[in-house]
């Protein structure tokens, strides 16, 4: 079954790039830093241009912003060197609840919730050639680790170097 049919056409697929090391000198990765990186920086796309508005040469920049947000929002964190063929395995700290109100559009934003709880996690242990993947999951409020053919009651690490995928629900 595809995620257009689970979800409808209001799926959105965001993935981060785990490269940008010189923003965090160093320290673990943040996902709630790089979504206001993603969507607060802007990035020029034209060296000199004609303003439709004003009629004068400026330079014109772009500004990722978001219109309308899913009920399931997914993120993927790319974290494959692929100059080097190896796994990025820095930390990466996530929240459980995530607000986008700084990514949205607000001269286009419907007003609805822009806060999401965090629903499942998908890990992997190992390198960029083998290894091991595992899964978290919300269950009526409770968290469960699925491990192959074991399920035990437990929730992730908020703070790990294994994550590769984060799922939110919208609430």
């Amino acid at each position: 079954m595809s995620i257009k049919k689970i979800y409808g056409n209001k799926g959105y697929v965001s993935c981060l790039l785990l490269t940008k090391r010189n923003e965090f000198n160093g320290q673990s990765f943040d996902v709630q830093q790089l979504l206001h990186i993603v969507f607060n920086n802007r990035t020029k796309i034209i060296a000199r241009e004609i303003c439709p508005s004003c009629h004068k040469k400026d330079e014109l920049y772009q500004l990722e912003r978001i219109i309308k947000l899913p009920k399931i929002l997914i993120i993927s964190l790319l974290r494959a060197n692929k100059t080097s063929s190896t796994l990025i395995d820095d930390y990466v700290s996530y929240p459980d609840c995530l607000d986008l109100a700084d990514a949205i559009d607000p001269q286009l934003f419907d007003g609805s919730s822009t806060r999401f709880q965090l629903v499942g996690v998908h890990c992997h242990v190992g390198n960029i050639h083998s290894g091991h993947y595992y899964s978290y999951a919300k269950v009526n409020g409770k968290w469960f680790c699925f491990d192959d053919a074991n399920v035990t009651e437990r929730g992730p690490n908020l703070n790990s170097r294994d994550v590769f995928t984060l799922f939110y629900q919208k609430i």
